[in-house]
């Protein structure tokens, strides 16, 4: 400042001084006075050279490279002071936040920015919001907007009823009479009638159940966004099951029936079933009890020692195996009492069909002891019926046991040496059954040369009429894994197993076959895709009793973009599935029950469903199931609690703005009239007011 007072001509030795530091945020500045305590300076007046030059002065000392050190170094230190300070403050306030949500139900929903928290909540306007946030899931529209002024009457009904639950809460009651009150306020400032401030303060009141009708529906929405990765999930499932279920076996189902088809060719009746062909008559049948056993155990190894083994390809053998595998005409109690006749009088291909019933538990209780002694005893006879008289189809039943493992020790290689010596006779079904062996690498060598082997016996499979080779060839060209894919040589296997399967089919009528031909139309396999032909079969299958094609044909009459659309019916078949165990209907009818489409709402019956997929391992079951329990225990009561704390925050902006403008309408009216009255006091005599 000395350096100032020269500049202005002012005594060094005898002149004072005074400040104001103004730290405005965009212009921090200083306001100083200088005078001469000697009283020689009489006028205010500075030449704008000297100001430049004391502003000059100033500058110099401010931007000091020692005196900016200084000071960074202090504002330095004060940060420091002040952030520690901060983060002391900031922890007990988190502390004593936490304290307070947990004094609220357990229902903190971190991550939300509180800034005004409601008074306690309850569980039971939790469980009152979230009830009514269910019903409203339900009826929200698939498509189109979800504003509240655009939502079809029945959504906006039930979004007001959330509305009318969170403003009868006390604080948010009085939050919205404060509001309400503010728009009075506000009315009355502007001179409004009584009737204009009533139309005011119902339409103040229409738009904060607009603005929370909005949040409302902004929350539902994200809740509904939870479940589309199940639902993708889901729908990658119900594509893929097929394959899952049906096909990931080392060999199909159907081949247990049809690999029987050319015994006729193999075996003379005359030469081994002599007295065995006729068929037991009626009034025999008639006599025999419900569950009709062989001789007493303590026998059965004395009567096999009696009796010659054969292969009895006869009348009784037949019919059971049409009881077994012909669905029109099942009946497991009745094919059980024919083949404990033929397994008693040493028939093999009835001892290892005896062994297949007790061990699945058709047509009598499942007992695995007895199973594994029909099925040693079959092996048993196969052994000594091919020491005397070799048959390719004794080779490969013989191989089809040890690969099986069913009543002996599971052997791989004993098996492909019975399957070779079938093949080298040209038996197809031993041909692609080694095959099986070889692709699977169930036997020892370099896998490619495994692989090479497969496919040269699905090959001559295929070429001597086997559609089930056919149709793996099909596959593994499709998927062109280890070899080159090929789609058109997929296709041209894929044709010959669908011409295959159709011929099978006609002669022998068996659900699994329609059902594998119903998904071939399906998908376009071998064939343009047909989705009549596919419902045809399915529906054949389905007919047959074939939970998978229920299941199916179910999933195309849910399908409102075809012309086979019809819940009710699809509900039919879905139950029909489902109770056969099939874990994939029980998991849609499950889906259908929580959510109540197509069919009344039924939470009981959908947990049951869902449960009961889920127990035989069904991932999207359990997972909705997880889903549905986080959901309820935490996604509803987090937004419930959300909810309260935004609708009650919402109106409180509202209020605030409002009670905002009011004031400074009170302040612009206050000055108007503050200056009038100034005027009114200046004003000459016999001057009217009016005038001002």
């Amino acid at each position: 400042m000395p350096d100032i007072a020269k500049e202005l001509g002012l005594s060094v030795s005898n002149f004072s001084w005074v400040a104001a530091f103004h730290a405005e945020k965009t212009h921090p500045h200083v306001h100083y006075e200088i005078w001469d305590n000697s009283n020689k300076i009489k006028t205010p007046y500075i030449h704008t050279s000297v100001q430049h030059r004391c502003r000059e002065l100033l500058s110099k000392a401010m931007f000091d490279d020692e005196y900016e050190k200084t000071i960074k170094e202090l504002v330095k230190l004060e940060r420091k002071e002040l952030n520690e300070i901060r983060n002391k403050s900031r922890q007990a306030i988190t502390e004593s936040i936490k304290d307070y949500m947990k004094s609220i139900d357990d229902l903190f929903v971190p991550g939300m920015k509180a800034s005004k928290l409601p008074t306690r909540i309850n569980s039971n306007e939790v469980k009152a919001i979230s009830d009514e946030l269910i019903v409203l899931l339900n009826v929200l529209p698939e498509k189109g907007s979800l504003d509240y002024a655009y939502v079809p009457a029945g959504v906006k009904k039930q979004v007001d009823n959330i509305s009318n639950i969170l403003l009868n809460r006390l604080d948010l009651k009085k939050e919205l009479y404060s509001y309400l009150a503010a728009v009075e306020d506000g009315q009355k400032l502007l001179g409004k009638t009584r009737f204009e401030i009533n139309k005011s303060k119902e339409n103040a009141e229409k738009d904060i159940y607009k603005r929370i009708g909005n949040i409302i529906l902004k929350q539902a929405k994200q809740l509904i966004e939870q479940y589309k990765i199940v639902e993708n999930l889901e729908n990658e499932a119900l594509e893929n099951y097929e394959s899952e279920e049906t096909h990931n076996k080392e060999l199909p189902d159907e081949l247990e029936f049809f690999d029987t088809e050319d015994l006729d060719n193999y075996f003379n009746e005359k030469d081994f079933n002599k007295n065995h062909s006729q068929l037991i008559d009626n009034e025999f049948e008639e006599s025999l009890p419900d569950r009709f056993e062989l001789i007493s155990d303590n026998d059965f190894e004395f009567k096999r020692k009696v009796l010659q083994y054969f292969v009895g390809w006869n009348s009784n053998y037949k019919m059971a195996i049409k009881y077994l595998y012909d669905t029109k005409f099942q009946n497991f109690i009745k094919a059980h009492k024919l083949l404990s006749i033929e397994a008693n009088k040493g028939n093999v291909l009835a001892l290892y069909a005896l062994g297949s019933l007790y061990e699945k538990g058709l047509g009598c209780n499942i007992d695995y002891n007895k199973a594994a002694k029909y099925y040693k005893e079959s092996l048993k006879g196969f052994l000594q019926i091919e020491k005397i008289k070799s048959k390719a189809y004794i080779e490969y039943r013989i191989g089809k046991i040890y690969s099986e493992g069913k009543g002996t020790e599971q052997d791989y290689l004993n098996a492909a040496k019975w399957y070779q010596k079938a093949v080298e006779s040209n038996h197809k079904y031993a041909q692609y059954s080694l095959g099986i062996l070889y692709f699977n690498n169930k036997l020892p060598g370099d896998r490619k040369d495994n692989l090479y082997k497969a496919l040269s016996l699905f090959k001559k499979s295929s070429e001597n009429g086997n559609a089930f080779a056919s149709y793996e060839l099909a596959k593994i060209f499709e998927k062109g894994n280890e070899i080159d894919r090929d789609l058109k040589m997929s296709n041209y296997y894929y044709s010959l197993a669908l011409d295959g399967f159709i011929t099978m089919f006609n002669n022998r009528e068996d659900d699994k076959l329609a059902y594998r031909i119903g998904r071939m139309f399906y998908d376009g396999k071998g064939t343009d895709q047909n989705l009549n032909m596919a419902f045809l079969y399915f529906e054949k299958a389905a007919n047959l009793n074939n939970s998978y094609a229920q299941f199916t044909l179910a999933k195309m009459m849910l399908n409102q973009n075809l012309e086979f659309f019809n819940p009710d019916i699809a509900l039919f078949w879905l139950n029909k599935s489902a109770s056969q165990g099939n874990q994939f209907s029980q998991y849609a009818l499950g889906k259908m029950y929580l959510y109540g489409k197509y069919v009344k709402k039924d939470e009981e019956k959908a947990l049951y469903w869902l449960k009961m997929s889920a127990e035989q391992g069904n991932k999207y079951a359990l997972k909705l199931l997880e889903e549905r329990d986080k959901f309820f225990s935490v996604s509803l009561p987090g937004v419930a609690y959300g909810l309260i704390r935004t609708a009650l925050n919402t109106i409180s902006t509202q209020r605030n703005n409002i009670s905002s403008i009011n004031n400074d309408r009170k302040y612009r009216s206050k000055s108007k009239q503050a200056r009038k009255e100034e005027m009114l006091k200046k004003r000459a005599p016999g001057k009217d007011a009016d005038e001002f």
